[in-house]
């Protein structure tokens, strides 16, 4: 019996220890939109810029305080996967669009990112039920005073599921997928 128990403690200290280092979260919910989701605590949800955006801003420190941790935004709407797709910002290049770049030449009819400097084809994202697109991007860095600070990763993303849609962008990727990991569609309505 006292072995029993032994391994069954043994077992169970890995998962709290590791339920200990979880970080908190908190819970955001739009009525009006029909959205909600998680996020880090030690984030905060400001008002995006247009209607069922939002952005999530960090209150902690970066390692790098030369780097200015640029926020996330986050949106959501409804409608088909290619409307949801280019909601999120993403585009399929076309045969005689002028102005394409050579990675957008490579890859007509694709679904791509680009988040200013070099587009990104994207990738197939599959978050529990949900599906969508993901890209990894380019992107200029510049410190808190406003000084260019060089190149950053960018990833956005979004997932959809029967007619609903989140999408994320930023360059937290465990913030990012935590929120579309966590979305439940019509909260509150």
């Amino acid at each position: 019996m006292g072995k029993s128990l032994a391994i069954v403690l043994a077992l169970l200290l890995p998962i709290s220890a590791a339920a200990k280092r979880a970080p908190a979260l908190k819970r955001y919910t739009s009525k009006e939109c029909g959205i909600s989701f998680s996020y880090p605590a030690k984030w905060k949800v400001t008002a995006g810029r247009e209607r069922c955006s939002v952005v999530l801003v960090s209150t902690t420190k970066h390692r790098d305080p030369e780097l200015d941790l640029d926020p996330i935004t986050v949106t959501s709407g409804t409608g088909s996967f290619d409307e949801a797709a280019a909601g999120a910002g993403f585009y399929k290049p076309r045969k005689g669009d002028e102005g394409l770049t050579l990675t957008e030449k490579e890859h007509i009819g694709e679904w791509m990112f680009n988040a200013g400097e070099v587009p990104a084809v994207a990738e197939p994202l599959k978050v529990g039920e949900f599906s969508g697109l993901e890209a990894w991007a380019s992107s200029r860095c510049y410190h808190p005073g406003g000084g260019y600070a060089g190149q950053c990763d960018y990833i956005a993303a979004f997932v959809t599921h029967d007619g609903r849609w989140i999408a994320a962008q930023g360059r937290d990727e465990d913030v990012i997928l935590k929120v579309l990991g966590t979305a439940v569609f019509d909260a509150g309505r």
